[in-house]
């Protein structure tokens, strides 16, 4: 059995992790993705305390 389109929409925020170098969201009625080339974690004034390139 199939799910709605718009139940899975409703879903796929559940796919994001906050560890993963990608995320997901819905625009409209498409799910977009994107991965994350760098990542800072945070910045102070004129310094980063963290940056991962993978």
């Amino acid at each position: 059995m199939t799910a709605p389109w718009q139940q899975v929409l409703a879903n796929i925020g559940a796919l994001n992790n906050p560890q993963a170098p990608f995320s997901y969201w819905v625009d409209r009625d498409a799910i977009v993705g994107h991965w994350f080339v760098a990542k800072i974690t945070s910045l102070g004034i004129g310094s980063v305390d963290s940056f991962d390139k993978e």
